[in-house]
């Protein structure tokens, strides 16, 4: 069983996909995954456990990314988002 969430429009795709999972989690899921494009490269995350797991190491991974203005930059500090 699994729950599939997609996100296409003018918002930052990850805090969208990461609230849909988290939205998911109570049917008792054992692991999530996420994958973000820019039009040039994939960034992917899959992590077991909880949501806010997979949201912790996709942001260590890629730092914050905002596929509004076409980038995914990793930074020194991050924000929660």
């Amino acid at each position: 069983m699994c729950g599939i969430i997609a996100y296409f429009g003018k918002k930052q795709a990850f805090p969208v996909l990461i609230n849909g999972l988290k939205k998911l989690e109570y049917r008792g899921y054992d692991s999530a995954g996420i994958c973000i494009s820019d039009n040039h490269q994939f960034f992917i995350a899959k992590k077991k456990g909880k949501v806010g797991e997979l949201e912790r190491e996709f942001l260590r991974e890629y730092g914050v990314c905002s596929i509004k203005d076409g980038s995914c930059e990793k930074r020194e500090e991050l924000k929660e988002i």
